[in-house]
């Protein structure tokens, strides 16, 4: 994975994780959920070497994941790319909070490419893999890199994502986290908010999913 560059940003008032991929051997570089569009984003990607990206990937729809996409791609281009079931959340403010930053911030977002499950898209001689993860939101998808899985708000350090919010479902999270849990490889876990974790880590020891999983 020499050949893979990986830095993280944290963005808005949410603290939401914004993480940029690149494939150093194709320059093929990818933003994953950029939050909130800020002058510190733009000297993030200066400081890595970007000045335009191909990919600009959404775990989920919910604005404190999605607020800066379409001001990124205007930037910086990229297709942007989000689970077909959460693109109705994109087009109108209603499916939000009501945090003032956010709302202020708010603009249209156009996806350019809608996942399903077990898609992939190609960056440079590697593969990005779609796990369709539903529950957090009705299309909530990870991304996976080699080694690198970025699990937006299903699975957090000791916890797991909220189901009560805009597309949430308890009994699909449920089946979700299951279906995460039955993976045999080990991943680095890249959260939409707080502390990176490993898959292992959070089978042993993350009282949700032993709580969940094992029902």
């Amino acid at each position: 994975m020499s050949d893979l560059v990986f830095k993280s940003i944290v963005l808005g008032s949410y603290q939401t994780n914004c993480y940029l991929v690149i494939d150093k051997q194709s320059g093929m570089s990818a933003l994953i959920d950029p939050g909130f569009y800020t002058p510190a984003l733009d000297s993030f990607l200066a400081d890595n070497g970007v000045e335009r990206l191909d990919y600009i990937l959404l775990t989920h729809g919910h604005l404190d994941h999605t607020c800066g996409a379409p001001y990124v791609q205007k930037k910086y281009g990229g297709k942007i790319v989000i689970g077909k079931e959460d693109a109705y959340v994109l087009k109108e403010y209603k499916f939000s909070d009501d945090t003032p930053d956010y709302k202020e911030a708010f603009a249209v977002c156009e996806p350019d490419i809608l996942l399903t499950d077990e898609t992939e898209l190609q960056f440079g001689n590697r593969t990005i893999r779609i796990m369709y993860t539903p529950g957090h939101t009705l299309g909530e998808v990870c991304y996976i890199i080699d080694n690198l899985f970025f699990v937006g708000d299903v699975i957090f350090r000791d916890a797991i994502g909220r189901s009560d919010l805009e597309g949430g479902n308890i009994f699909t999270l449920i089946r979700t986290l299951k279906k995460i849990c039955a993976i045999e490889e080990d991943y680095m876990l890249f959260p939409g908010h707080g502390e990176f974790t490993t898959l292992s880590y959070e089978k042993r020891y993350n009282r949700f999913l032993s709580g969940i999983v094992k029902k």
